[in-house]
């Protein structure tokens, strides 16, 4: 398969694997729906990605294996403990990973396939002396053209007039980044990032009797309709414009 490879982006359509329609517990065949119900018809991997199409990325993840999907983001830089159940929508992202890992993860595109684990420490001292930190030890999690491949696609995401992120151009044509949202609408995020910088932001807000997550919908005083799914963008984009990929 290739960026190119031409994928089914209508909505509602059966999941397949290969032996055969996807079947839940319940005894129906399962469908993968996209955003607002728009259906794209015969898409590229590539416009899938950068139009933010969930069908064809559903499918590809059974075509090419769900436990394949799985060990990809651990070789990107997820935790292997952040993940859930092996379920059709694993592939649009069900696990649970830290903003710092999602930024992590990012990054190994930025680094042209190279994977470097994050730290929060930059300098250490003791008794007045600076101490040597461990070195980082980079991995090469993917090969440059493939690296390349989804570096191209994250970025025609934001750069392209018709990209999923478009309004997170900033600072020029080195931009690339997505957007995501939970399918119960209860966390959104964006993650951005430039060849020097890799940024992620999360949101989501707990009800403080329950501690259970509320529904993004109607939040930030946008009224009932506001699906409040933008504000990750939002916040990424005014960050990286106060100066933080200077």
């Amino acid at each position: 398969m290739t960026p190119s490879t031409l994928y089914d982006g209508d909505n509602k359509i059966a999941v397949h694997t290969p032996e055969g329609p996807y079947w839940d517990r319940g005894g129906k065949i399962v469908r993968a729906t996209n955003d607002d119900d728009a259906s794209y018809g015969q898409v590229s991997l590539r416009q899938a990605i950068v139009r933010s199409i969930n069908t064809p990325m559903i499918q590809l993840g059974m075509d090419v294996g769900l436990d394949r999907v799985r060990q990809a983001s651990i070789d990107a830089g997820l935790l292997p403990s952040s993940f859930g159940a092996r379920v059709p929508a694993f592939s649009l992202g069900t696990a649970t990973p830290s903003s710092i890992r999602m930024a992590s993860a990012y990054g190994t595109f930025a680094a042209e396939g190279t994977h470097h684990a994050p730290y929060s420490v930059s300098g250490l001292t003791h008794g007045g002396q600076k101490l040597e930190l461990r070195k980082d030890h980079a991995k090469r999690a993917f090969s440059r053209a493939v690296a390349a491949q989804v570096d191209d696609a994250l970025r025609g995401a934001v750069q392209s007039p018709d990209g999923s992120a478009r309004e997170a151009a900033v600072g020029g044509g080195e931009v690339a980044g997505k957007g995501g949202t939970a399918q119960d609408g209860t966390s959104a995020w964006f993650v951005g990032y430039t060849k020097k910088l890799s940024t992620a932001v999360s949101l989501s807000r707990v009800d403080p009797k329950s501690q259970e997550l509320m529904p993004l919908k109607g939040m930030g005083g946008g009224g009932a309709g506001a699906s409040g799914d933008t504000y990750p963008m939002d916040i990424w984009k005014s960050y990286m414009a106060d100066g933080a990929a200077q």
